[in-house]
């Protein structure tokens, strides 16, 4: 999923990356990439990029461990200023009905901005196990995703049904 999420991103861009174990496999894979900046609060960027040859901006903000990420007030106040030209999502939920779900309402206030202040697609990254599972806080409506990156246990009839709505899902293969 890092893999195919890293190949969607070009030369020049700047993308927001949240917190999370599959948005954390994006890193390694765009060392490579001339001009690039990811700006995120998943403090697993910091191991997973130490020989990055790209620019790699931290948001800031209060060290919550069991997230392994920042956020709060400062982070907020950081991402008011900056856009990016794409962004990467890591959920903990992800239906037709409820949308797109994280547990955490600090998580979800930087991710809902990151979506207001990206120019170009929300891409969704996450494993088949978070379709149609539902966490605690909203962070988009389906309308709101451009496309949905996931692994080859994703369900037939959800692939049909995004579709559907206009979101292109990209299977990973095991190779």
């Amino acid at each position: 999923i890092g893999k195919l999420a890293a190949a969607l991103i070009n030369p020049g861009d700047v993308v927001f990356i949240n917190s999370g174990t599959t948005t954390a496999q994006i890193f390694p894979n765009i060392i490579g990439k001339p001009n690039i900046t990811a700006i995120t609060n998943n403090t697993a960027a910091l191991t997973n990029t130490i020989n990055t040859d790209y620019e790699l901006v931290m948001i800031g903000g209060t060290f919550l461990p069991r997230s392994k990420a920042v956020m709060g007030l400062f982070s907020t106040d950081n991402l008011e200023q900056v856009y990016a030209t794409k962004t990467f999502i890591g959920v903990e939920g992800i239906s037709l009905k409820y949308g797109c779900t994280v547990s955490a309402y600090q998580e979800a206030e930087i991710i809902r901005l990151m979506i207001e202040h990206t120019q170009g697609p929300v891409i969704i990254v996450t494993d088949h196990s978070k379709w149609g599972a539902l966490s605690n806080h909203l962070i988009a409506k389906i309308d709101q995703i451009h496309k949905l990156i996931t692994d080859e246990g994703f369900d037939l009839d959800a692939l049909t049904a995004m579709a559907d709505k206009n979101v292109e899902v990209i299977i990973t293969n095991k190779d």
